[in-house]
C-alpha cells in the first residue's frame, strides 16, 4: 500500500503542507532494519524528481533521489521526520508518524515560487549571488564557474580554541555556472568554516571537526570525508603546482620561520628552495630558553635528544611565546603559474620569482608594506591566475582599496577604490575584483559582488 503527501507554495515565501496520510504497517514487531522508500514526484505532471536531497532525522543520514525519483534505504534506527531540498522545489520537512519498519511514501512537489521580500536597491557593483533566506560565507572559483558555501546562521558558542573562528550553522554548496545560473545545490549537514582550492584541482569544504573533498560533475554533487590531521598535514600546506610538481611551504602560525619547496606525489623527498623568516620575532622566540627554570631547560634538553629539535625551539613552544601578545604569525604568499613561482617575503622586503627548476631568476624590492602606506595595508595580497597579476590591499577608515604590484620591478600602481565599506572574503579573478557584502543596517543578507579592475599601468 502507498500513501501520498500533496506539497504546495502559499504566500511570499514559505511552502504549506496538504497531507493526505494513510499509514501503512507492515510489520509492528518493531525487530531488524528499518526499509524506506520514498518517491518524488511533480505534483502537476507527476514526472519523477530527480537529484532530490534527503536528510534522514534524527539520525543524520542523508541520500538523493535517482533518475525514477526514488530513494531506497535501510536504516538501524526508526526515520523520526525527513527533509527534503531540491533547487526548484525549495526545502520541506515532513514529520512520519507511527512505528513502522516497512515504509513507502510517494510525495508530490509544487515547484516554488521565488518572491522576494522588499529591499533596498543598490547601484553598484553587480550581484553574482543573492538569496532572501541565506548568506553567502565563501567562494572559489572553478573552470566550469564558482562554488559557493552559504549558511542560515553562524554559531555563537564556540570552544575555547575556537575563538576567531566564523562557524556556520544550515549550510549547503551552491554550484554557479559561467552565466551566474545556479546549476545546482547540495545541503551540508556540518558545521562549516569555509572552502578550501590552494590544491591543484580540487576542492575542499572545511568543517569544524573533519573536512571534505568535493566532487561534482554537471549533475550531482558529492561530499568525501577526510580526517581533519590528514587535511591540515597533506592538503593545507600545498599553495599551488608547477608542473611536473606540487609547490608548498611548512607554514605554520606558532613558529616564525617556513620553507618553500618541491615534491611529486609519488616520492617521499622534498626540494626546499626558499626559506623565509623574521629574524626579530625569532630572536625572542629562541631567547625564552634562557628565561627557564632549570627543570625547565632540563626538559627541553631531553626532548631535544629524543627528537633532534633544538632546545631553544622546543623552549619557545612550552613557554607559550606564539599564545603571547608579542607573537605574530608569518604572512609571505606563495603564489604560482605554469612556470614561475611568486614568493613575498615581507620580512626582508623583497619579491621572489623562480622558474620551473626552482632556482631563482629575479628578485626585486617591495616597499608596499612599509612607512605609511604600510600602515594602511591590510596586510593580505591577491594573485589573479587568469591574467598573472598581483594585487595589495588596503583599507582606511572603513573604505578598501587595491593597488597593482609590478612583478618586474615591485612598484605599487594607483589607487583602485572598491565602492562600499567593509568588504569582506575580497579576491580577485579574470581582471574583477570579488567580495562579500552586507549593506549596513539592512534587512539584506550578505551577497556576493563583483567590479571591474582598470587596466592600469604601474
Amino acid at each position: 500500500m502507498e500513501f501520498r503527501f500533496f506539497l504546495h507554495p502559499f504566500g511570499m515565501k514559505t511552502l504549506v503542507l496538504n497531507i493526505v496520510l494513510i499509514l501503512w504497517l507492515a510489520s509492528a514487531s518493531g525487530q531488524g532494519s528499518f526499509h524506506y522508500v520514498f518517491t518524488m514526484k511533480d505534483a502537476k505532471s507527476l514526472a519523477p524528481i530527480e537529484n532530490a536531497h534527503i536528510s534522514f532525522l534524527p539520525n543524520g543520514g542523508n541520500a538523493i533521489s535517482n533518475k525514477q525519483g526514488v530513494v531506497e534505504t535501510r536504516l538501524n534506527e526508526q526515520v523520526q521526520k525527513i527533509k527534503i531540498s531540491h533547487v526548484q522545489y525549495g526545502d520541506t520537512t515532513i514529520t512520519l508518524a507511527g512505528n513502522s519498519n516497512n515504509l513507502k511514501l510517494v510525495i508530490l512537489l509544487t515547484q516554488k515560487r521565488n518572491i522576494l521580500p522588499e529591499a533596498n536597491i543598490f547601484n553598484g557593483p553587480d550581484t553574482i549571488y543573492g538569496h532572501p533566506d541565506w548568506h553567502v560565507a565563501d567562494y572559489v572559483f572553478t573552470e566550469e564557474g564558482m562554488v559557493l558555501l552559504t549558511y542560515g546562521h553562524r554559531r555563537r558558542f564556540k570552544r575555547e580554541n575556537e575563538q576567531g573562528i566564523d562557524l556556520f550553522e544550515e549550510c549547503r554548496l551552491v554550484w554557479l555556472s559561467k552565466l551566474g545560473d545556479v546549476a545546482f545545490q547540495h545541503p551540508v549537514n556540518e558545521t562549516c568554516t569555509g572552502l578550501h582550492s590552494n590544491y591543484p584541482g580540487v576542492l575542499f569544504l572545511n568543517t569544524r571537526d573533519k573536512a571534505f573533498q568535493i566532487n561534482a560533475n554537471e549533475n550531482t554533487l558529492n561530499l568525501y570525508p577526510i580526517e581533519k590531521r590528514d587535511f591540515e598535514n597533506k592538503i593545507k600546506p600545498i599553495v599551488g603546482e608547477v608542473n611536473p610538481k606540487m609547490i608548498g611551504t611548512s607554514h605554520s602560525p606558532r613558529y616564525p620561520a617556513f620553507d618553500v619547496f618541491a615534491f611529486e606525489t609519488t616520492d617521499t623527498a622534498a626540494t626546499v628552495f626558499a626559506h623565509v623568516e623574521d629574524t626579530d620575532l625569532m630572536t625572542q622566540f629562541l631567547s625564552e630558553y634562557k628565561w627557564m627554570s632549570p627543570r625547565g631547560k632540563l626538559e627541553a634538553f631531553r626532548y631535544e635528544l629524543k627528537t633532534g629539535i633544538d632546545k631553544e625551539i622546543v623552549a619557545g613552544f612550552m613557554t607559550g611565546f606564539p599564545e603571547s601578545i608579542y607573537f605574530k604569525p608569518l604572512y609571505s604568499p606563495v603564489f604560482t603559474t605554469d612556470s614561475s613561482v611568486y614568493l613575498f617575503d615581507h620580512y626582508k622586503d623583497y619579491l621572489y620569482t623562480f622558474d620551473n627548476t626552482y632556482h631563482t631568476v629575479d628578485s626585486v624590492k617591495i616597499t608596499y608594506h612599509k612607512g605609511d602606506l604600510g600602515k594602511m595595508w591590510d596586510e593580505f595580497v591577491m594573485f589573479d591566475k587568469a591574467t598573472n597579476r598581483a594585487f595589495a590591499l588596503f583599507s582606511k577608515s572603513g573604505r578598501y582599496s587595491i593597488r597593482e604590484i609590478n612583478l618586474k620591478n615591485g612598484s605599487i600602481g594607483p589607487k583602485i577604490d572598491i565602492t562600499w565599506k567593509y568588504p569582506e572574503k575580497v579576491s580577485i579573478q579574470n581582471g574583477f575584483v570579488y567580495y562579500l557584502y552586507r549593506p549596513f543596517e539592512s534587512p539584506q543578507n550578505t551577497y556576493l559582488y563583483k567590479e571591474p579592475i582598470p587596466d592600469l599601468l604601474n
